[in-house]
């Protein structure tokens, strides 16, 4: 999804994850991970992990605007629930969780 206050003055601001990002972002998630285990960081911190990559049926008719591929897959990304901590609109909040005005009324 895209947030209603997102700049999507870009072409390449669709709010569709394409598959080559996708592929991506799961490799990154999975080598990251590997460097916190193999550096014995795993009991104090973690990646968010990937469970699975699911294929729309959607496509790009022509170019991703993001990627430059020709009728690229769009897919959803299932991963653990999260919050990001998100340094915008208006003042840090914790994207997907509460809005920022809400969040800086502190706990409760």
């Amino acid at each position: 999804g895209t947030h209603t206050r997102a700049d999507v003055s870009s072409p390449k601001v669709t709010g569709l994850l394409g598959f080559a990002d996708a592929l991506r972002e799961m490799c990154l998630q999975r080598l990251i991970q590997r460097l916190v285990d193999i550096e014995g960081l795993d009991a104090s911190l973690g990646t968010v992990p990937f469970y699975a990559l699911i294929d729309t049926g959607l496509l790009y008719c022509g170019t991703n605007p993001a990627t430059g591929w020709e009728g690229e897959r769009c897919v959803l990304a299932v991963r653990q629930p999260q919050s990001r901590l998100f340094d915008s609109y208006d003042g840090m909040n914790f994207s997907g969780l509460c809005p920022a005005p809400v969040h800086a009324g502190g706990p409760g």
